[in-house]
């Protein structure tokens, strides 16, 4: 993937942004500070490379998803475009990174700060169940520390919408898993989040619902705690049978 370059320019829908510091990369992403042309704050610009038409549909998803929050355990959407093959988000920039960073830099949080970030994190999270969607990847690499050490939720490129509305004189909602548009993507999309964070129903194959980001929250309790999540002593494969036993 060729990346964004540093003091590059980009353009999003209402503003230009210039790019500072590389903040983050994985898979088919890279994550940079930048400065915002119009405002002068700093935000976050994260560039995913399309190798697919599945790619552009999750990014117009997470797109469509983030954009409809607004919390303030939640980041932030600013802005979005498409440059090419290209796919841009900008988000607020959160200037104490990811949870996992602090982990890694200071070592495993004390019981009054994780009750904190949890007590943080569940609200966020429960604002996210009363609008319907599930986050579905749920770990310390996700959850970013903003200004006044507020937790941010992060990352909903696995996110799906928990329940649909009835297109008929019921006007009735119906779970997620009746919709044949969120079925077949979850067919496309096949058993998706991160291994040691899984709720024991995904990997079963079976529909994730709110109680399966209640379990990767634990995971995260854990993880806080312990310095890594349960089961992370063994092998993905492993730890994919103990946790759905």
């Amino acid at each position: 993937m060729q990346d964004l370059r540093e003091n590059e320019i980009v353009k999003g829908r209402y503003s230009t942004y210039q790019l500072q510091d590389l903040i983050g990369k994985g898979g088919n992403a890279v994550v940079y500070s930048a400065i915002d042309r119009s405002t002068g704050l700093v935000v976050a610009v994260k560039k995913i490379m399309a190798s697919d038409d599945t790619v552009m549909a999750t990014w117009r998803k997470e797109v469509a998803i983030i954009s409809s929050l607004e919390n303030p355990y939640i980041i932030r959407y600013i802005d979005h475009a498409r440059s090419g093959n290209a796919f841009l988000i900008v988000t607020e920039y959160a200037q104490g990174g990811s949870l996992l960073q602090q982990l890694k830099r200071n070592g495993r949080f004390s019981e009054r700060e994780v009750a904190r970030f949890v007590f943080q994190i569940t609200a966020g999270l429960a604002y996210i169940h009363e609008k319907k969607f599930l986050h579905r990847d749920l770990k310390c690499a996700n959850v970013l520390i903003g200004a006044g050490d507020v937790v941010k939720l992060s990352d909903f490129g696995l996110a799906m919408p928990r329940t649909v509305v009835r297109d008929d004189a019921s006007g009735g909602e119906v779970d997620a898993e009746s919709s044949p548009a969120v079925a077949a993507l979850n067919v496309e999309e096949g058993v998706v989040g991160s291994v040691y964070w899984m709720a024991p129903e995904t990997i079963r194959g079976e529909q994730p619902n709110e109680n399966s980001d209640i379990w990767s929250l634990g995971c995260l309790c854990v993880e806080l705690l312990t310095g890594s999540p349960p089961f992370y002593d063994r092998a993905p494969a492993s730890a994919l049978y103990h946790i759905a036993q």
